[in-house]
């Protein structure tokens, strides 16, 4: 869950071809990304462009290489731009909302939402590399190889990359929980680092010495909430000087030199200069009129940094063009095909048919009318060379038109439609020297040459050759977006949309199988494979994570009262949670109460307890058994010696006393002479002195009591009783 407002960026950057020199630092906040100004122990500042602008999220955490900014922001997007580059900002894709980052020596990027996770920015590949045993809610960098955190509880924690779950503490920061961890060139090959940690009035920037494991001391104070911390060199590694861009212009004949532009950063202060050749100086890194051949450059710096390295330069395309021309013929003005040949060192060739602006990686062209032809071939390397042919013809034709489709993505289909004169009869069509059939279109073709023919009867005939080329279609701008679980149920869902220009679009998830369905939910938590499909079954893939609901530690205390043989329902249950996804609720038999409330009125048996969170996700269920607690007056029979039924309402009948729990009770009643004159059963059991309506005299009477007590035994009680009138 995101907690941050402010988030700071230190990056040290000292050159960027010439424009970048001096120590430099970036910081964003809610007005904008600035630039600290100052070198250690500074934090002066002034407005700095975000490429990216506008950026509708809150940004999460951030990197540095070389002379770019990831960062990752609330809706999950990682982004990247070129420092100071207008229109370089780049969607690298959905990660999840993270707020941690870093980037090692290779340009791999490490993110921690309490998971570490791996971003490939090379292939896209998103990787869940297991989860921490500690909160990630601080900042990662590099230090002689190691990755740090700084975590909660608060300290540096060294993580364990191949098994994150055995990562362990590397250092205490005295209580000081940091934000950001950030590291600053010191000279050519050293590195100083440091915290972030909040501040009364901003942030206090905290100097570390991770040799000894010790924290010094503040270098800084930062009068913004700072959240975040990303440097050049939080890859661990310092070299002084780093090239970012070598663009050679190689010479392109009839021209015998070329030229280099190199572009470079320096990590340290002090003005950067170029040496092409030992020979040749300057500030700028762009070097003309260059002899081919290899050529090495040193970079160095006022301050004694240097870098070498070296580069080629060979000539472009051959002027020397080969040109084969086949000209229409056989009834037909538009069947002449011409096939270039170019040779460069710099491929892939490109050759355009000036007249009709029609380019392709073949050379070889077909379908041409008479008349002149203008061709254009360029390499890789910009060099270009025109040429122009003549064809000619002699005779009209019965074909009219030869549509060629274009391949696409080097599929299976192209195409190629033949349209010939309404009154033309018996047209049959052969490609490849295949048998003649009556169709006039050839479909399922990949891209390559074909061997068409046409004819008409057996006196007019057309051949040629077509190429059907492959068109690599644009990929659309595929936007996912994902819900992640709740409640620990698959109640997970994606979104997806793609805008492009080849509509409609069909998407496929997880090899379901592809339709133009855009929203999927009811999904379990798990990484996702989303292919999109063109109408041209070009195809285009991407992931997408729906993230798993968390599953929070609790600590659950539960007050039993029992409920007594006397009152039955007078058992309680009272559940105390703790834990951090307050307030809770409990559950119990369709009651909801508050936490750490008394459930009463409960009576004996099994009672599921279940513990819902502030989400009202049910988070623990726990079974609870409540037993009659038994009491001696539970099983008593009290029985009187004497009763008055004269009908006062007092002591009218002669009734024993027994507990709710006494059962199966049967009572008789016999006279002096051993006569039976009353007897009952059930628990209201009662005589009131009367045989048969008639006043039985004033005597001593015996009762016979039967009874089941409270542990399920029979009993029996015998005695006398007398009637007072």
């Amino acid at each position: 869950m995101f907690a941050r407002t402010l988030i700071l960026i230190f990056t040290f950057f000292m050159c960027w071809a010439t424009a970048l020199q001096g120590q430099r630092a970036y910081v964003n906040t809610p007005s904008g990304i600035f630039e600290l100004t100052g070198g250690i122990g500074s934090c002066t500042n002034i407005p700095l462009a975000n490429e990216c602008l506008p950026e509708p999220s809150t940004i999460l955490s951030l990197a540095v290489f070389k002379d770019t900014i990831y960062y990752n922001t609330s809706l999950g997007q990682l982004k990247r731009f070129k420092i100071g580059v207008p229109g370089s900002c780049e969607l690298l894709g959905q990660v999840g909302a993270c707020n941690s980052m870093t980037i090692d020596k290779n340009g791999i990027v490490y993110l921690t939402d309490n998971r570490l996770i791996r971003f490939d920015p090379y292939t896209s590949q998103l990787t869940n590399l297991g989860t921490l045993p500690f909160g990630s809610a601080g900042d990662l960098f590099y230090f002689n190889d190691k990755l740090l955190l700084a975590g909660v509880p608060p300290g540096i924690y060294e993580i364990d990359v191949a098994n994150p779950a055995a990562s362990t503490l590397f250092m205490n920061t005295n209580n000081i929980r940091f934000f950001g961890l950030i590291s600053l060139p010191e000279s050519c090959n050293s590195i100083k680092y440091f915290g972030l940690a909040p501040a009364p009035g901003g942030t206090d920037v905290v100097e570390l010495d991770l040799l000894t494991k010790t924290v010094v001391g503040t270098v800084c104070a930062i009068g913004l909430n700072v959240y975040d911390a990303a440097s050049i060199t939080e890859t661990g590694v310092n070299t002084g000087i780093i090239v970012t861009a070598i663009t050679p212009q190689q010479p392109c004949p009839p021209l015998t030199t070329g030229a280099v532009t190199i572009n470079a950063i320096s990590t340290v202060p002090g003005d950067l200069s170029f040496t092409l050749d030992g020979t040749i100086t300057n500030e700028t890194g762009i070097f003309n009129n260059i002899a081919p051949g290899s050529h090495s450059l040193r970079l160095h710096t006022t301050t004694g940094c240097t870098m070498d390295t070296v580069f080629n330069l060979a000539p472009g395309l051959n002027p020397a063009i080969g040109v084969v021309i086949d000209n229409p013929g056989n009834c037909d003005n538009n069947n002449g095909s011409v096939s270039l040949t170019g040779i460069s060192i710099y491929g892939p060739l490109n050759y355009t048919h000036v007249n009709t602006n029609r380019s392709q990686g073949l050379g070889e062209f077909t379908g041409l009318s008479s008349g002149q032809q203008h061709f254009r071939i360029t390499d890789a390397a910009g060099c270009s060379k025109d040429t122009a042919v003549t064809l000619t013809w002699d005779s009209r034709s019965f074909v009219n038109n030869v549509e060629i489709q274009e391949s696409h993505c080097n599929l299976n289909n192209g195409h190629v439609k033949i349209s010939v004169d309404s009154d033309v009869l018996g047209v049959t069509t052969s490609i490849n020297n295949g048998g003649f059939t009556p169709a006039l279109q050839h479909t399922g073709l990949t891209a390559g040459n074909y061997y068409l023919q046409v004819k008409s009867g057996s006196q007019c005939f057309y051949d040629t050759t077509i190429v059907v080329s492959n068109i690599n279609d644009a990929k659309p701008a595929i936007t996912l977006q994902a819900t992640d679980q709740r409640c620990f149920v698959d109640n997970g869902i994606i979104q997806i949309s793609a805008t492009g220009l080849d509509n409609p679009y069909a998407y496929n998830v997880n090899n379901v199988g592809f339709s133009t369905k855009q929203l999927y939910n009811g999904l379990p938590p798990g990484n996702y494979v989303i292919e999109v499909r063109n109408r041209f079954d070009c195809q285009w893939d991407s992931f997408i994570v729906v993230a798993a609901y968390p599953r929070v530690p609790i600590q659950t205390a539960i007050q039993v009262k029992h409920p007594t043989c006397r009152g039955v329902t007078d058992g309680t249950l009272r559940v105390n949670v703790n834990g951090t996804e307050q307030p809770f609720s409990i559950l119990v038999n369709g009651r909801r109460v508050s936490n750490n409330s008394t459930i009463d009125g409960l009576t004996e048996g099994d009672f599921i307890i279940h513990i819902e969170n502030r989400d009202q996700c049910i988070v623990d269920s726990v079974k609870q058994s409540l037993a009659i607690v038994y009491e001696p007056q539970c099983n008593d029979v009290f029985i009187p010696t004497a009763f008055t039924p004269n009908d006062d309402g007092k002591n009218d009948v002669f009734r024993p006393a027994v507990s709710a729990f006494i059962t199966n009770i049967e009572m008789s009643i016999f006279n002096r002479y051993g006569q039976k004159i009353y007897n009952g059963k059930g628990p209201s059991v009662a005589w009131d002195g009367n045989l048969e309506g008639t006043r039985q005299p004033p005597s001593v009477y015996v009762y016979m009591l039967r009874y089941t007590d409270y542990f399920g035994k029979p009993q029996m009680r015998k005695g006398t009783i007398v009637l007072i009138r």
